[in-house]
């Protein structure tokens, strides 16, 4: 039988949709000096370049941790404590980005509104993590 859509789980694909959207909005925002006004950015552009290279940094972290974490299935208690390592680092990818973004506009004079997608998406891909590990504490709790 069908669960209903408020009990099911996402899927791979949904949860790898949520991290390529995270990716491409950091795409988007360095493309564009992060919303800056163009005088802005000409006056500024050592502090974006150097934020441009963080938040990147950021994005494959996220990334990396995401995949690895994913690879492991855990059948003793160490692997079930690299994967929520793996998780914890991702979660840290993602709270290191939401801070840049909060830095980089306030820096550059970006209004609040400007940055609200890329934000929500964040918060997204932090939820998304934390109702896996709350998954993965009920799926292996004989390991604890």
């Amino acid at each position: 039988m069908a669960k209903p859509k408020g009990e099911r789980h996402l899927s791979k694909d949904e949860f790898d949709a949520i991290y390529y959207r995270i990716h491409d909005d950091a795409i988007e925002m360095t493309k564009y000096n992060f919303r800056a006004k163009p005088e802005v950015a000409v006056e500024k552009q050592a502090y974006i370049q150097t934020a441009t290279k963080k938040l990147l940094g950021y994005v494959w972290d996220l990334i990396n941790h995401i995949k690895i974490a994913n690879t492991l299935y855990p059948t003793t208690h160490e692997e079930l404590v690299e994967r929520r390592l793996e998780q914890d680092k991702a979660l840290g990818a993602c709270f290191s980005m939401l801070t840049l973004y909060e830095l980089a506009m306030k820096y550059l004079g970006v209004k609040d509104d400007m940055g609200v997608i890329e934000i929500k998406n964040i918060v997204h891909g932090i939820n998304a993590i934390k109702a896996w590990r709350t998954s993965d504490n009920k799926r292996f709790k004989d390991l604890k």
